[in-house]
C-alpha cells in the first residue's frame, strides 16, 4: 500500500512538474519573441513599415530592399537562439522569410496566424524538427519553439505579424534536468517520510512540517543555483514593491527600489563549445560571485535561463549603480574551469531605480529589459543605466 502510495505520488509529481516546464518553456520563449520582434521592428521599422496613400501604416516591403534586409536581420538575430523567421502583412500573405522561397504565399488558413493578428501572441512547441538556420545549415531534430508575435505601429494598431522560430533545445535540456532533479528529491523525502512514519509514528506531524518545507523550497528555488526562481522572485519583488509604496511617506527622499537584470554574455556558445556540464558549473559559480556584491538583504534569483535579476531595496540611484558595477566585476574578476582551460565570463547589465509614486512593477520590468538589451546591443561587458 505504501509502494503504491509512493509511485502515485511520484507520476502525480511528473505530470505537475512537466505540464509546470511546458509552460515556463512557452512563456520564456513568447517573452523573449516579443522582446526580440520589438527591437527588430524599430531598428528596420524604415524598411519594413511604410504608410498607403490614405496615411495608414501597414507592413510592406520593397522587392529591392529585400537583400539589405535580409542581411541586416540575419546579422540582429545572430546573437539570439532563432532559426528562421516570417513576417506576415494583413493579408496573412508572407512579405519576408529567412526562407527566400515562402515570400509571397498566402497562409489564409493559418488558425494561429489569425489570431496573432487579432492581437493574441501565440506559442507551439514542436520537438525534433529539421530547419535551415540563419547561416544555412541544416540543424537536426531540434526542439523550436514556433510564436505568432503581433506588430503594431506607434497608435497601438496592429499591422501585421512575425513569426520567429526559437531553438528551445538548451532550455529544453535544462528544464528535463530540473524535472530530473526535483523527482530524485522528491522521491528521497518521500521515502525519508515513509520510513519516519513507520518507524517513529509518533512523530509523524513533525515529518509531514519537514517535507511541506521540502516541497516550499522546490516551488520557490532554483534547482541548479539554490537562489530564487524566476516566480518566487516576482512575489518577492511585489512584496517589496507594495512595502515601498506603503511606507513612502516616511522614507527619505532619493531612497527607493534599485532593479537590476543580468545576462550572461554568449553563454549559448560556452554550452555549445564546453557541454551543458560546464555551462552548469559556470551558472553555478556565477551566482556565488554575485552574491558577494550584494547587501544580505538584497533579493536575488534567477529570471530565466542565463538571466538574473536584482532587486535593491532601501536604495538610492548611485548605490544602484555601485551595486550593478561591482556585480559586473565580480563576474568576470577572475576566470571560470572549462574543464582542464580557464574561460573568462562577461555579463551584461541593465540597471534602473524607482521609488514606485507614478509608475507600476510592470514598468520598472519593462524598462529594466530594455536597458539589457541596450547593453548587449553597445558592445556587451557593461552596465547600462537609466532612472
Amino acid at each position: 500500500m505504501a509502494f503504491s502510495c509512493l509511485v502515485l505520488i511520484l507520476a502525480l509529481s511528473f505530470t505537475v512538474i512537466s505540464r509546470q516546464n511546458k509552460n515556463n518553456l512557452i512563456e520564456d520563449a513568447g517573452f523573449h519573441s516579443d522582446k526580440i520582434a520589438a527591437a527588430l521592428l524599430s531598428s528596420e521599422s524604415d524598411i519594413i513599415l511604410t504608410k498607403t496613400i490614405d496615411g495608414i501604416r501597414t507592413l510592406a516591403i520593397d522587392a529591392s530592399q529585400i537583400p539589405s534586409l535580409d542581411s541586416n536581420i540575419r546579422f540582429f538575430l545572430h546573437p539570439f537562439s532563432i532559426v528562421k523567421i516570417k513576417i506576415y502583412n494583413m493579408n496573412k500573405r508572407v512579405i519576408y522569410s529567412t526562407e527566400p522561397a515562402l515570400i509571397g504565399k498566402s497562409d489564409r488558413n493559418n488558425l494561429r496566424l489569425a489570431n496573432a493578428l487579432e492581437g493574441q501572441r501565440q506559442t507551439t512547441i514542436k520537438n525534433r524538427q529539421s530547419v535551415t538556420d540563419l547561416v544555412d545549415e541544416q540543424r537536426l531534430e531540434i526542439d523550436v519553439a514556433e510564436v505568432y508575435v503581433p506588430v503594431r505601429d506607434e497608435q497601438g494598431q496592429i499591422v501585421g505579424a512575425f513569426e520567429l522560430y526559437n531553438d528551445i533545445s538548451d532550455l529544453k535540456v535544462g528544464f528535463q534536468r530540473h524535472l530530473t532533479y526535483s523527482l530524485a528529491t522528491i522521491f528521497i523525502a518521500l521515502l525519508f517520510l515513509s520510513f519516519t512514519s513507520y518507524v517513529v509514528i509518533t512523530r509523524e506531524s513533525a515529518a509531514l512540517r519537514t517535507a511541506y518545507q521540502l516541497l516550499e523550497t522546490l516551488a520557490t528555488t532554483d534547482a541548479l543555483t539554490g537562489i530564487y526562481n524566476r516566480r518566487q522572485l516576482l512575489v518577492r519583488a511585489a512584496e517589496l514593491y507594495s512595502m515601498m509604496q506603503r511606507s513612502r511617506d516616511k522614507v527619505t527622499e532619493g531612497i527607493g527600489l534599485g532593479v537590476v537584470m543580468i545576462d550572461v554574455d554568449y553563454f549559448k556558445m560556452v554550452n555549445d563549445t564546453h557541454g551543458h556540464l560546464v555551462g552548469d558549473s559556470i551558472l553555478s559559480d556565477l551566482t556565488k560571485r554575485i552574491e558577494t556584491a550584494l547587501r544580505p538583504y538584497d533579493v536575488f534569483g534567477r529570471y530565466g535561463g542565463e538571466e538574473f535579476m536584482i532587486f535593491l531595496p532601501n536604495t538610492s540611484c548611485d548605490e544602484a549603480k555601485m551595486i550593478s558595477c561591482r556585480v559586473l566585476n565580480a563576474v568576470s574578476g577572475q576566470p571560470y574551469q572549462a574543464g582542464e582551460q580557464p574561460l573568462t565570463v562577461t555579463t551584461s547589465i541593465g540597471c534602473t531605480w524607482t521609488d514606485g509614486s507614478d509608475e507600476s512593477l510592470d514598468t520598472v520590468l519593462s524598462r529594466v529589459d530594455n536597458l539589457l538589451y541596450e547593453a548587449k546591443r553597445n558592445g556587451r561587458n557593461q552596465v547600462f543605466c537609466r532612472f
